[in-house]
């Protein structure tokens, strides 16, 4: 039905695509006029052999094409009315072609016109239907993103501040790097929270690992033997280094209120006196 039509527009191909060239340039679409000539040339011809397609084969045919190029154009950065304008630019360059078309009667070109309405209409349909489940798929992309990045947060906040059950209700977290006030939250987060799951009575705290302390940090440990006594825990820091011994002695901070072993087997044995229970020597 539409053949005649089809016939004109691809006879005319060269003229269609100047004339969307213009409308574009008149219309200051960025997209277009910062593409190399040849590249413009050859992608709004692809356009137009597709649409002159559609109209003896179906609009869904140009459809189905439209919604190749938003996923093209989205990946480029368009956006949705720049997309739209692409076929609106295409509506023009038709009508101006056909109004020049020498020998066609107000009746075939009304019915020409409306052919190319049809199918502009479909286009124009799908091209919404495509970017608004890009979108829906990339909304739910970030959605599940930002869940990864959670649990990827959780399992670096768990690694970064290990609990490690040595004995029953006896707890070991090594604390290994720089402790900024962040990390001092999530250590003291994850203290109270074994604390409880563990029902611990005695929480070792070694910073055999820590290369320094400053007074922030030694609050944040002072603030964590606190919160583990409210729990009805003991806490014991180990592995207090000379350097760090020295730093806390010249900052003034008074860590008198918590209990201070050596290193790990001391405040181990320390914890284990405390259930009545002790380490001793088996020779075999």
């Amino acid at each position: 039905m539409n053949q005649p039509l089809a016939d004109i527009l691809q006879s005319q191909r060269d003229t269609i695509i100047n004339a969307f060239i213009r409308e574009a340039s008149q219309g200051n679409h960025p997209f277009y006029e910062s593409m190399p000539q040849e590249e413009r040339r050859e992608r709004i011809g692809t356009i137009i052999a597709v649409f002159v397609q559609s109209l003896t084969e179906g609009a869904q045919l140009l459809a189905d094409a439209m919604e190749e190029i938003v996923h093209l154009r989205v990946s480029e950065g368009a956006r949705p009315d720049e997309i739209q304008q692409t076929l609106e630019y295409l509506r023009s360059a038709l009508q101006d072609t056909l109004d020049a078309t020498p020998n066609l009667d107000t009746t075939k070109l009304l019915a020409y016109n409306r052919a190319i309405e049809q199918n502009l209409h479909a286009a124009s349909l799908a091209t919404n239907r495509a970017f608004s489940e890009y979108f829906t798929r990339a909304q739910k992309d970030l959605i599940e993103r930002e869940h990864v990045i959670q649990i990827q947060n959780r399992l670096i906040s768990e690694l970064s501040t290990p609990v490690l059950p040595v004995h029953n209700r006896i707890l070991v977290m090594p604390l290994v790097g720089i402790i900024d006030s962040q990390r001092a939250n999530q250590f003291l987060e994850r203290m109270l929270l074994a604390i409880g799951d563990y029902q611990a009575e005695t929480i070792i705290v070694d910073i055999t690992g820590v290369p320094f302390v400053d007074t922030a940090v030694a609050n944040h440990l002072v603030q964590a033997a606190h919160a583990a006594m409210l729990l009805g825990a003991d806490c014991v820091l180990v592995g207090i280094r000379p350097e760090v011994a020295q730093s806390l002695v010249g900052l003034g901070v008074d860590i008198s209120t918590m209990v201070t072993r050596s290193d790990l087997q001391a405040g181990i044995e320390y914890a284990l006196r405390r259930q009545g229970l002790a380490v001793d020597r088996i020779d075999i």
